[in-house]
């Protein structure tokens, strides 16, 4: 997980608001699927 994020390209800048900053929130959706797979 840490990889994936490091790998977003861009300059962070806080939410603001009339040049204060707020609190936002943010979603990111994570595929957790593998190529591998247990044999029974």
């Amino acid at each position: 997980m840490l990889y994936a994020m490091k790998k977003i390209k861009g300059k962070w800048t806080p939410a603001m608001y009339d040049d204060t900053p707020v609190d936002s929130k943010i979603i990111i959706k994570v595929n957790f699927s593998t190529n591998a797979y247990d044999h029974d």
